[in-house]
């Protein structure tokens, strides 16, 4: 019966000890690290890769390659009772580098909804694709994003840019060649 006992202790031991490590992980990596993920088709669609990060504030950046070969991507507040500003672009500093505005297909960013705007980043011809943006993305260490709040004023939110590379690369395709 002592041999039960502590048999159950062990396991319930090595239990904890395997979901604490693997909340660790989740709270390490998960939100604030670069992935590549595929996003469920409409009907009759492809499916989508895209390279998604999460802040811990929430927020979220998603690069993603259309059918046209044009590289996209869209910021997401994570808080819904914010609303961003409709006749302000957010703009986004990597590193020490001088800070872009984003734009789309040359033109103002688009708000799709007050939570979330989408942008362009380049367009991919024989395969290269010519973005200080995009390049910058995949070589930095981190980057911040200013945007402007409805009747709250100016905000910021930072993200790390830890395995951006894999997931850009593995959202462009590897034969896609990134110039700025």
């Amino acid at each position: 019966m002592g041999e039960e006992i502590v048999m159950n202790i062990m396991r319930s031991l090595a239990l904890a000890v395997i979901v604490t490590a693997s909340a660790s992980t989740l709270a390490q990596n998960g939100s604030s690290e670069w992935q590549s993920v595929v996003e469920a088709p409409a009907e009759g669609a492809e499916p989508l890769t895209m390279a998604l990060v999460v802040n811990q504030d929430g927020n979220s950046i998603r690069i993603f390659k259309d059918e046209n070969d044009i590289v996209r991507g869209s910021f997401t507040l994570g808080d819904e009772s914010e609303s961003l500003e409709e006749r302000s672009c957010p703009t986004v500093r990597v590193d020490q580098l001088p800070p872009h505005p984003l734009v789309h297909l040359g033109g103002p960013c688009e708000l799709d909804n007050p939570h979330h705007v989408r942008f362009t980043l380049g367009v991919i011809n024989e395969d290269q694709v010519q973005s200080t943006m995009l390049w910058q993305l995949i070589n930095g260490g981190g980057f911040r994003v200013w945007y402007h709040l409805k009747d709250r004023g100016y905000r910021e939110t930072k993200f790390s840019l830890r395995r951006s590379m894999n997931a850009l690369v593995g959202t462009l395709g590897a034969q896609v060649d990134v110039v700025p």
